[in-house]
C-alpha cells in the first residue's frame, strides 16, 4: 500500500513538473507576443507622429504655395512674385509678423495699386507694435489705404477700426494735416488727394509710432516669431522638395487609396493584427 501511495505521489510530481514548465512556456510566449505587440504599437504611434508632421508640412505648404501664386500674379510675373516673396521673407524677421501676415498685406496693398514699400510696412509694423491685437492694426491699417484708393472715399469707421484696437491715430492726422478727421477723409476723392492722404499718414504715424517696435525686438515673443517663420520655411521647402506641390503624385496616390478601400477582401487577408491596422492608418493619416 505504501509503495502505491509512493507511485502515485511520483506521478503527481511529475505531472506537477509537467505542468508547471508548459506554464511557463506560456508564460514566456506571452510575453514575447506581448513585447511584439507593443514594438508594433509603438511603431504605429510613431507613424501617426509622423504623420502629423507630414501633415503640417503639406498644410504650410499649400499655403504657401496659393501666397506664392497670388503673389506672382500682381507682382507681374514669377521673377517679380519670386523676389518679393524673398523680399519679405526676410523682413517678416525685422517684425512681429509672419511671412503670410506680410505676403497677405502686399498683394492687398498692391492689388489697390498701392505700392507697398518696405518702408511702408515698417510703418505698420512699428504703429502695431504698441497694440495688443497686432494683427488687428495691420489689417486695419491696410483696408484703410486700399479702401481710399480703391472706392475714392474713407468712412469714420476706417479710423476707427484702428483706434479701438488701441492706436491713437486722431491726434497724429489732424496734428499732421491741420485739418479735421471729415476734412482728411474727403482727400480719398481724387488722386491727387489721395497722393496727399497715404503720404501724410505715414509720415504721422512715423512721427508718432516710428522705433516703438525696436524695444519689442529684444523680447522673447519675437524671437519665437522669427523661429517660427524659420520652421514653416523649412516646412515650404520640403514640400517643395517632397515633389508634394505635383498634383501628378497626389492624384496617383489618391487612386491607390481609392483602390484598396474597395478591396475590402484582400484588406482582412493583408491586416491580421491590430498594430499591423494601426500602422497602416496611421500612415493614411498623412494627407487629412
Amino acid at each position: 500500500m505504501a509503495k502505491k501511495i509512493e507511485v502515485a505521489l511520483t506521478l503527481d510530481s511529475r505531472q506537477f513538473d509537467r505542468n508547471i514548465a508548459k506554464s511557463e512556456k506560456q508564460v514566456d510566449q506571452f510575453s514575447k507576443n506581448t513585447t511584439a505587440g507593443i514594438g508594433k504599437l509603438g511603431a504605429a504611434f510613431a507613424a501617426l507622429g509622423g504623420a502629423a508632421l507630414i501633415k503640417n508640412v503639406v498644410q504650410i505648404g499649400q499655403s504657401f504655395q496659393d501666397l506664392r501664386s497670388s503673389l506672382n500674379f500682381v507682382a507681374g510675373g514669377l521673377d517679380q512674385g519670386s523676389a518679393a516673396f524673398d523680399n519679405l521673407t526676410t523682413l517678416a524677421t525685422q517684425t512681429q509678423f509672419g511671412v503670410e501676415e506680410l505676403v497677405q498685406t502686399f498683394i492687398r496693398l498692391k492689388g489697390a495699386g498701392i505700392e507697398p514699400t518696405n518702408d511702408l510696412l515698417l510703418t505698420f509694423a512699428n504703429t502695431a507694435s504698441v497694440a495688443q491685437d497686432k494683427i488687428g492694426v495691420l489689417t486695419s491699417l491696410t483696408e484703410l489705404f486700399a479702401r481710399g484708393a480703391t472706392k475714392g472715399k474713407l468712412e469714420l469707421e476706417d479710423f476707427n477700426k484702428i483706434a479701438e484696437r488701441g492706436v491713437d491715430v486722431f491726434k497724429p492726422l489732424t496734428k499732421e494735416f491741420g485739418m479735421s478727421i471729415d476734412e482728411i477723409k474727403n482727400l480719398a476723392k481724387t488722386a491727387q488727394g489721395q497722393e496727399q492722404l497715404f503720404r501724410g499718414i505715414q509720415k504721422a504715424l512715423d512721427d508718432t509710432y516710428g522705433g516703438a517696435l525696436d524695444e519689442k525686438l529684444k523680447n522673447s515673443s519675437i524671437a519665437f516669431s522669427n523661429l517660427n517663420i524659420a520652421i514653416r520655411n523649412l516646412a515650404d521647402a520640403s514640400f517643395r522638395e517632397l515633389g508634394l506641390s505635383d498634383t501628378t503624385a497626389i492624384e496617383g496616390l489618391t487612386k491607390a487609396i481609392n483602390d484598396l478601400a474597395k478591396n475590402t477582401d484582400g484588406l482582412g487577408k493583408i491586416f491580421n493584427t491590430i498594430g499591423d491596422i494601426l500602422y497602416v492608418v496611421g500612415a493614411g493619416f498623412l494627407f487629412l
